[in-house]
């Protein structure tokens, strides 16, 4: 399955897999639960991440992720990146496979991304994710574009 981690460790290079810690079972407790992405170069200034399985609390009715979300910390514009929460799963159909993904831009001098995944104690929802993690060189030309 590849590089393997989950709550507390650190990430050193492509393919990681970011799980959660009963991981391929549900998670029901409360927890903080974190990945320091290191990076394998000064030449990194993107990650991507393929939501391969993301279940958490669903936002409330405003839209606010409250009980449960991830958030990802150490980029070049961490207030950019959207708070995540809900369902976030690749869908499948006959025809293909969809994975949801997140290019996050990095200052690749600003030091190691953290992703940051937060159960609340209030939920009785089962948590279960499975999130793999890419970095991107800044001359690749498989870096994410913005429209």
């Amino acid at each position: 399955m590849g590089n393997i981690r989950t709550c507390g460790e650190t990430s050193s290079g492509n393919g990681t897999s970011f799980i959660n810690p009963s991981y391929p079972s549900t998670d029901t407790t409360l927890s903080n639960c974190q990945l320091i992405v290191d990076l394998l170069s000064d030449n990194i200034c993107q990650l991507r991440l393929d939501f391969e399985t993301f279940e958490l609390e669903q936002p409330n009715v405003n839209g606010e992720c409250k009980t449960d979300f991830m958030k990802i910390t150490g980029s070049a514009n961490d207030n950019s990146i959207p708070t995540l929460c809900g369902t976030n799963t690749g869908k499948h159909n006959a025809n293909f496979n969809v994975i949801f993904k997140v290019y996050v831009d990095l200052d690749p001098t600003g030091g190691n991304p953290k992703i940051n995944i937060d159960t609340g104690a209030t939920s009785s929802v089962t948590r279960e994710w499975k999130i793999n993690v890419d970095q991107i060189a800044c001359d690749s030309q498989y870096r994410g574009k913005y429209t």
